[in-house]
């Protein structure tokens, strides 16, 4: 393919004339394109204009003004449809000129044909590339937001550029400032193009200016009223800079004054709108004011300026007096009814004629109440639990009255029906009752009466019109079966599959519609009627926006294929897998016609490349470490093959991590993204400060790791997945060499082989990780280390944890979390007298503000006791006895943590938490009816942050164990939920 260039542009084209010198662009790439064609005009009439139909094509070149980066040559050349020693048709030109258009790469296409010799031509496909908006930004003295201004424009970034919807955008900007006040505003926008990609950056640049100030505001008033009493109602004052959406809330403000003084259907207006002046920046103003008729409106019950009347349609919408004021009664009964008067009435009276009328608003409040309790009667098919779920009424609960208004118990007893009809009770009736059960304690029940009818059951079920699906394949589709329940909701959601079947087989434009008969109670029938479409069939694949992506690595993801029928599943199936790959910030999955057999269709799937690198980056901090930090960069298109190679560092006190990763969405064609990782981790026992020197604090080890490891993942759905990982590491344990205890607790060597197989599931389904209010979280591993895969040690680990969230009542939610977890060592060669074969390294170790708060960090479960005398032992910062010192967690084998935390909000950015641990660290799973609980209840403070909360939580423990290193109370300072 050869490229001409036409230009030779600048990084930059900016100034006054700006949408004309973009034209230009393009009206120079139009001048090239004519100047070829003349060429080959006058060659035509050079050799008398002969006949090229039929004749055979000597070569085929491709035009343009740049390179053709965003589409493949074969794609191109298998649009274009002619083939080098084919014969050439003029129909099939127009056909190929229709295809590459439907692409929308382009902004114009053009065939030029010339005969060579008496049999032969030489075809020249000219093409004039479309430009793409990149990126869109703004600069200079804005005044204004730019979301705001972005909202505005007439185009978006990714989009095509057209030059005239520049012009609309700046005229739009332009708009928005004058409403603004800033009539003086210039707006200028400039381009930065990137040829080779035919990309464009567009920069508003503007200067607002000073706002217009109102030199006069006048009021014309009809009726007699005094315009003077008008001007301290609203905001915009002679004097002040001028805002026309100021001036559209005081144009409201006099509305809704004058409603309330009873004039119901106002017109007020600004007369010849904003007068402006230019040599003064100012603006004068002139308020029409016309009342019309008068009601004499009048409040019994309510104050009239009452903030139960703000809002009322009466007040601020236009229309029939009547009709709004039946809408706002039943409004503003709804208000007075939700603050907790449930038995209040709203009523309204009218006398008089229409121009002399009469309007009295009765409100009746009564007593307040609470809803005790929520009853049904009659409902013998449906449990009362099942039908509390779908009701919005709410019982009264410690805080709250409970929810109810007389339209949400209406609401809710058309529910009932609705979800009765759903499963078969066509002839259901639902009534409501409010009942005093309990009126000197201020409380309601409300029953819902509920006549069920007899269930319907279909008897019968015909499908007719299908002639290219036969009826057996349709009938799989079709949930609601001959002599089961019948549902309405079903054979409408059967229609929808049955559609679907004829869309993923390729015919598009069917039309399907039932008919439902009841030939007598508790029987019904449904007839399918089917007007088959057109069948369409895959002509051409063509993939388009392509710069720094291989093709073969999307193409993998694509399973739609040229001469398949056209089926929906797939097309969506295809954008999915392209959205997955996480390198596309845009995938669009379009069909267009082949132009030349009406049941072909090309699909065209242009994507728009996201940005590859991104840098991560963040800071935390625990009581326990103190301060740590976190650094990532990664490339999610590594060598343009959608894979991401990332590289992580963590440090902080106790730990110091940096890992490589390297990630692939597919291994050996099967859907399975993969992760290899290859790290190196350094964690590190901490100490504290005593009074006169240091002491061990939390874990006695540090621990060395180089780690490789693979792992695979299998999406079950949308929420849910499987792993298998493997794992290798290499580790070097070193023991503080002056703790002294008997060599049965730390026999480790100084390196360590480990190696491991895991399968885990995944199941998450929380609105929010970062901070939950509703959903769950299920998480398990079971994970094998052995000889046989070259490990040192042998054991078997289970690990669960399972998370619930609930709203109980509005934001606040209850948060529970349940960890189980044992290992199993098995056929170790290690001497007798080692108490416990599984490294140190690789126990359960518990405790701290992630797990039980009645403890510090990682106390809980097994001590180091002197063997003689079964006490704690209590070292220093080097494992010396000192009865001054810390315990030693030895760590475990068997873990069981579960916790309950109800979350509140406090004020402003603050919320509340409390809660309760419990749980503990076993020696073995055989353990656990010895070694006992530990219990702490609690409290916390959270300040709320863009990113998690930061945390401060106090657990009391009752019973710590009577040694230094525990106590009643423990203080937490984290960021962070704790689960």
């Amino acid at each position: 393919m050869r490229h001409v260039r036409t230009l030779s542009p600048t990084s930059k084209t900016g100034n006054a004339n700006h949408i004309r010198a973009v034209r230009a662009i393009y009206a120079a790439w139009l001048s090239f394109c004519g100047a070829l064609l003349l060429t080959a005009s006058l060659s035509a009439s050079a050799q008398e204009a002969a006949s090229v139909e039929g004749k055979a094509i000597r070569q085929i070149q491709l035009l343009s003004e740049g390179p053709l980066s965003r589409i493949a040559t074969p794609d191109l050349i298998s649009l274009i449809g002619f083939k080098k020693g084919g014969p050439y048709s003029s129909a099939e030109a127009k056909h190929a000129i229709q295809r590459l258009h439907s692409t929308e790469l382009f902004h114009d296409v053009l065939i030029d044909v010339r005969p060579v010799g008496a049999d032969s031509v030489d075809v020249d496909v000219i093409l004039v590339r479309r430009f793409y908006i990149k990126e869109i930004s703004f600069d200079g003295d804005l005044k204004l937001e730019p979301s705001d201004l972005r909202r505005d424009l007439a185009f978006r970034a990714g989009e095509a550029f057209y030059p005239e919807l520049m012009e609309e955008t700046v005229a739009r900007l332009r708009e928005m400032y004058q409403k603004q006040g800033f009539y003086q505003a210039r707006i200028e926008p400039r381009f930065e193009v990137d040829y080779p990609t035919a990309e464009l950056k567009i920069e508003f640049r503007i200067q607002a200016g000073t706002r217009a100030v109102v030199s006069v505001i006048q009021f014309d008033v009809e009726g007699g009223i005094d315009p003077t009493s008008l001007q301290s109602l609203i905001s915009t004052r002679a004097g002040q800079p001028y805002s026309q959406l100021q001036m559209d809330q005081d144009i409201a403000v006099l509305e809704r004054y004058f409603v309330r003084q009873g004039y119901l259907n106002p017109d007020i207006y600004l007369r010849g709108g904003a007068a402006y002046d230019a040599a003064g920046n100012s603006v004068s103003l002139v308020v029409r004011v016309v009342p019309r008729e008068r009601s004499q409106l009048t409040f019994e019950g309510i104050d009239p300026n009452s903030k139960e009347l703000e809002g009322l349609s009466l007040f601020s919408e236009r229309g029939s007096a009547l009709a709004l004021l039946e809408e706002s009664v039943e409004a503003l009964e709804t208000r007075v009814q939700r603050d907790g008067y449930f038995l209040a009435g709203v009523s309204y009276e009218t006398s008089g004629t229409e121009e002399n009328r009469r309007i009295v608003i009765r409100v009746n409040r009564g007593n307040r109440y609470r809803i005790a309790k929520a009853l049904f009667e009659g409902n013998s098919t449906i449990p009362e639990e099942r039908l509390k779920r779908i009701l919005r009424i709410k019982e009264a609960g410690v805080l709250s009255r409970g929810e109810f208004t007389d339209r949400l118990a209406r609401e809710d007893a058309e529910r009932i029906a609705s979800f009765y009809q759903q499963r078969g009770f066509m002839d259901v009736k639902v009534d409501r009752e409010i009942r005093a059960d309990y009126p000197e304690a201020g409380r309601l029940t409300v029953v819902f009466k509920i006549q069920e009818g007899p269930p319907y059951v279909l008897e019968d079920l015909q499908i007719v019109g299908n002639h290219q699906i036969d009826e057996t394949a349709l009938r799989r589709e079709i949930q609601v079966k001959e002599g089961e329940p019948f549902s309405p909701v079903g054979i409408a959601q059967d229609r929808g599959n049955i559609l679907a079947a004829y869309e993923n087989q390729g015919y598009r434009g069917t039309d399907i519609q039932y008919e439902i008969t009841y030939p007598q109670p508790g029987r019904a029938r449904v007839r399918f009627v089917i007007e088959e479409g057109e069948k369409w069939y895959v002509d051409q694949v063509v993939l388009a926006g392509l710069v720094d992506t291989r093709p073969s690595a999307v193409k993998k993801e694509v399973v739609v294929h040229a001469g398949q029928p056209l089926s929906l599943e797939r097309v969506l199936t295809t954008e999915t897998n392209l959205h997955d790959l996480a390198v596309f910030s845009r995938v669009d999955v379009k069909q267009a016609p082949a132009f030349g057999d009406p049941n072909l269709r090309n699909v065209i799937i242009r994507v728009e490349e996201a940005k590859k690198y991104s840098l991560l980056y963040g800071i935390g901090y625990s009581s326990f470490e103190g301060v740590r930090g976190t650094f990532g960069v990664s490339n999610s298109n590594f060598m343009g093959r959608a894979h991401t190679l990332s590289l992580g560092l963590r440090a902080g006190r106790q730990r110091q991590r940096a890992n490589v990763s390297y990630s692939l969405p597919r291994v050996f064609d099967w859907q399975l993204p993969t992760v290899l990782t290859a790290a190196i981790d350094n964690e590190k026992a901490l100490t504290e400060q005593l009074e006169t020197r240091r002491a061990l604090r939390g874990r006695p080890f540090d621990a060395y790791r180089l780690i490789g490891s693979g792992q695979s993942e299998r999406r079950l759905s949308a929420r849910e997945s499987f792993f298998i990982r493997a794992n290798f590491q290499n580790i070097k344990i070193d023991v503080p060499p002056n703790l002294a205890t008997p060599l049965q607790f730390f026999r480790e060597e100084e390196n360590l082989r480990l190696s491991s197989v895991a399968i885990s599931y995944l199941n998450e389904s929380r609105d929010d990780p970062l901070s939950p209010k509703f959903g769950f979280f299920l998480s398990g591993e079971a994970l094998l280390s052995t000889k046989l895969i070259g490990s040192e040690r042998q054991f078997f680990r289970i690990l669960t944890q399972a998370q619930y969230y609930k709203q109980v009542f509005p934001n606040v939610v209850l948060a529970t979390s349940l960890r189980l977890g044992m290992i199993l060592p098995f056929a170790n060669s290690l001497p007798a007298d080692i108490e416990n074969p599984v490294p140190i390294s690789e126990r359960f170790f518990s405790g701290g503000s992630t797990t039980l708060r009645g403890l510090t960090q990682d106390l809980a479960g097994p001590l180091l006791r002197d063997p003689a005398t079964g006490e704690i032992v209590l070292v220093d910062e080097f494992g010396r006895p000192d009865p001054e010192g810390r315990p030693v967690p030895l760590g475990g084998n068997g873990l069981a943590i579960g916790n309950v935390e109800l979350r509140f909000p406090l004020f402003w950015f603050l919320s509340g938490a409390v809660f309760y641990d419990i749980g503990n660290v076993f020696r073995s799973i055989t353990d656990v009816s010895q070694a006992g609980w530990s219990n702490a209840i609690g409290f916390g403070v959270r300040a709320n942050t863009p990113v998690g909360p930061v945390r401060f939580d106090i657990g009391y423990n009752p019973k710590p164990p009577p040694t230094i290193g525990f106590s009643h109370w423990n203080f937490h300072f984290t960021l962070g939920h704790p689960f």
